[in-house]
């Protein structure tokens, strides 16, 4: 049987992952935000040089494709940040309430969410990203088709 003192140590340590994981993801969603803007606006410079249609159509074909991978890529990664958001809650509850360490119960800091659990804090914010993804693309397309 564990004691309360080892319980709160595993819990601390589970909940600094949790927040290590939290602040990497969000690293990931800016940085890939980043590379495709800049990945947009040079194919659509590259683009904006050529005289050729069906090159130019396949050039934007490729900078919408690049755009909906990212936008995929994306909506994975925030619901990944939601549910890692979650779990931190569920850890930060056992020091809201201590009586759930001096259970007689197995102690299970890993137990998981449940299905319909709202995060106490979310990252809603972050959707700005793949609108201004999008309007850099839209604008881009505009500045092809009309050059």
């Amino acid at each position: 049987m564990l004691s309360i003192a080892e319980k709160i140590s595993i819990i601390n340590a589970l909940m600094q992952e949790d927040r290590n994981e939290i602040r990497m993801n969000k690293n990931i969603l800016l940085s890939s935000t980043y590379f495709v803007i800049s990945g947009v606006i040079a194919i659509a410079a590259f683009a904006m040089g050529q005289n050729d249609d069906k090159l130019e159509l396949a050039l934007l074909f490729g900078m919408w494709s690049l755009f909906m991978l990212y936008f995929l890529y994306f909506a994975y990664f925030m619901s990944h940040l939601k549910q890692l958001r979650i779990y931190l809650d569920i850890r930060e509850l056992y020091f809201k309430d201590l009586s759930l360490l001096d259970t007689e119960e197995t102690f299970n800091p890993l137990k998981g969410a449940a299905t319909n659990a709202k995060p106490s804090l979310t990252h809603n914010f972050f959707w700005i990203l793949p609108l201004i993804t999008f309007l850099v693309s839209l604008v881009n397309t505009i500045l092809i088709r009309t050059y």
